[in-house]
């Protein structure tokens, strides 16, 4: 059996870790709703260019910004060659 002293260390180590668990739980469902947040705008930016015409192969390549051809379709024409 536990003495006095010892049943009471014990009580508060217990509610010590509760209380950090507790909180490291409110943190980490913080996190995930931040980074739900984040990924929801990157999907709404990818429909957005998603939902812009297509563009042409010069334009493609003459575009100095990834961000303005990210996500966005593509028309190319050439000549495909398989593994030979």
């Amino acid at each position: 059996m536990l003495t006095g002293g010892r049943r009471k260390g014990r009580f508060w180590l217990i509610t010590v870790a509760a209380i950090l668990t507790i909180g490291v739980t409110a943190l980490l469902g913080n996190w995930q709703l931040s980074r739900a947040a984040q990924k929801e705008a990157l999907q709404a930016d990818i429909d957005a260019q998603g939902h812009r015409p297509a563009i042409d192969q010069p334009t493609f390549l003459a575009a100095e910004k990834a961000p303005d051809t990210l996500h966005r379709a593509v028309h190319l024409r050439g000549l495909w060659l398989g593994p030979q």
